[in-house]
């Protein structure tokens, strides 16, 4: 018998066929079965139902956001992003395509210089046409030929041409500089290390990228510092949300240790300028439940100007201690790697100020754990950890 034909066997009323079947773990003693018509949805509206409809079971064209059971809604791992859903194939195609096209385009122009100018200065002939232009062994040649016979005349001449020589010395060298380019040829090593740098540049390019490569280090929970229990984490496959309830105290780490050998980048949105101020960092797994301004050279703060967090302008006009303090800046990029001692912020995308971790001030530990930690003072700024992934290179150096 076909089960979309039964009815249901507690509501006698017309149209109470079976159209849904209820995943809940318990269901709720309003409900005798788990096989349910419109008015057992009315009984218990004030439950919250995990619901399939039975069309759904038999035509399999659609996903339950709740179901099987996982740690968190399953549509936010399967279904995919709105920035995702107007992605068409023809896009990455069509970029492709244009980015072969410009490489293609400028390696030909590239070689084409190269080749010209080789063979420029190849061409000897010319070269020394050039030259003996500027050389006057010609006209030397026929001063001496017309006055071979008058040396007072003949000494007269040569002397003139040659002062003359010497009062075009500007002249001389411009035509000079022209024929004998001062060029320098490029080592083999130097030009693989190029190449080298150009396809891993290539290699890194993804327009799709698994959310797995943009989260690694899980998620944060909450320290047992102050009023740390009071801050909200909410997870998603696109995000960590860092939610203080209310203006307080409290300090939030990575569940995931870094690794001492690679390169993390961390990308980092605040939804509005810190009233206070907020530090970021990487705390040992000793210190993680303490004040992370405790340790101050191995984070860097937001809303102050001190000299003991990251204060070391490595590039930019402002440091970028006063740039977060002046104004609002959005978004953050740090990259790390443990074991060279390197610790960078930024602004970003733009990256006016790039700031650095004194390594006189503080020298991150061998053989220790370190945990992302953000510390946030009487404040309820929401932070976003938008991306910390692992990267091939700096690019805050």
């Amino acid at each position: 018998m076909n089960i979309l034909d039964n009815f249901c066997s507690i509501h006698q009323e017309e149209n109470n066929q079976i159209q849904f079947f209820c995943l809940n773990e318990e269901i709720p003693e309003e409900l005798k079965s788990r096989l349910l018509c419109n008015y057992c949805l009315e009984d218990a509206n004030k439950h919250r139902l995990i619901l399939v409809s039975m069309h759904r079971l038999k035509n399999n064209n659609r996903i339950v956001s709740q179901w099987p059971p996982t740690f968190q809604d399953i549509s936010q791992s399967i279904l995919l992003p709105e920035n995702l859903s107007k992605l068409k194939i023809s896009y990455i195609e069509e970029y492709y395509e244009n980015f072969k096209k410009q490489i293609c385009e400028q390696l030909e122009l590239q070689k084409k210089q190269d080749m010209m100018a080789i063979s420029q200065m190849l061409d000897y002939e010319g070269i020394l046409n050039k030259y003996n232009e500027i050389s006057s062994f010609s006209q030397i040649q026929n001063i001496i030929e017309y006055n071979k016979n008058s040396p007072s005349t003949l000494e007269q001449q040569l002397n003139e041409l040659i002062k003359q020589k010497y009062l075009d010395i500007d002249k001389n060298q411009l035509i000079i500089d022209s024929i004998f380019q001062n060029v320098t040829v490029m080592q083999e090593q130097e030009l693989q290390f190029i190449q080298n740098d150009i396809l891993q540049k290539i290699r890194s390019i993804q327009i799709l990228q698994k959310s797995s490569t943009l989260n690694q280090i899980g998620s944060m929970v909450q320290s047992t510092f102050k009023e740390s229990n009071k801050i909200k984490i909410k997870t998603s496959a696109c995000k960590i949300q860092i939610c203080p309830s209310q203006l307080l105290c409290g300090q939030v780490y990575s569940i995931k240790p870094i690794r001492q050998d690679k390169i993390y980048q961390f990308i980092i949105e605040f939804d509005k300028k810190p009233q206070n101020y907020i530090c970021v960092g990487f705390e040992e797994e000793d210190h993680k439940n303490r004040h992370l301004g405790n340790q101050g050279r191995n984070s860097f703060i937001i809303g102050q100007v001190n000299s003991s967090f990251c204060s070391q302008l490595l590039k930019g006009n402002k440091n970028l201690q006063d740039l977060v303090t002046e104004q609002f800046v959005k978004y953050l990029v740090i990259e790390v790697k443990l074991n060279e001692n390197k610790f960078y912020i930024s602004d970003f995308p733009n990256r006016t100020s790039i700031n650095c971790m004194n390594q006189t001030q503080y020298q991150f530990k061998a053989n220790t754990d370190y945990y992302f930690t953000i510390q946030i003072n009487n404040q309820d700024t929401q932070i976003h950890i938008l991306s910390s992934k692992i990267i091939h290179q700096f690019t805050l150096e």
